[in-house]
């Protein structure tokens, strides 16, 4: 899992959907490690309190198929979240798509306002890509660590 890792107040904040939480918890990390504050929401509900509670994120990143209230998966909820919610924030921001199974043709998904749709799995240099696209700047990763040198072993004599 690793540490985790602490954005500046000042980040670009982006919304994130998704109803599996290690799927959450990977791409925070990620993007976090990148410089943005991410708020993740598990549930329809919870997105929209996020979304319509506080001033609108500068991204929202929403799986196609999201977990409802009954806990059965809808295929298409976070293309209705997309309809109902993206033109309620102002400023409306960028929104990507991402789906494991495209279920929805990727036109009918960018003229419902998706700016991206990303098929999973989800190489994180594609998101990079996805998040730069919608003009999010991309802090430098940090650098793990490099492991200590091992000392040069006693010459023999």
């Amino acid at each position: 899992m690793g540490p985790p890792v602490t954005v500046p107040a000042a980040a670009p904040r982006v919304v994130l959907i998704d109803s599996e939480p290690l799927v959450c918890g990977a791409l925070s990390r990620v993007m976090a490690r990148r410089g943005l504050a991410v708020d993740c929401a598990g549930t329809i509900a919870a997105a929209q309190q996020l979304l319509l509670g506080g001033p609108p994120p500068a991204l929202v990143i929403s799986e196609l198929a999201l977990r409802c209230p009954d806990g059965l998966v809808e295929r298409h909820a976070g293309l209705a979240l997309l309809r109902s919610l993206r033109p309620r924030l102002r400023p409306a921001p960028p929104w990507v798509v991402l789906t494991g199974a495209p279920t929805v043709p990727i036109a009918l998904l960018r003229a419902a306002g998706a700016a991206q749709v990303l098929m999973k799995p989800l190489a994180p240099s594609r998101l990079f890509a996805a998040i730069s696209a919608c003009g999010l700047r991309l802090a430098v990763p940090p650098r793990a660590p490099l492991p200590p040198v091992p000392a040069d072993p006693p010459a023999s004599g």
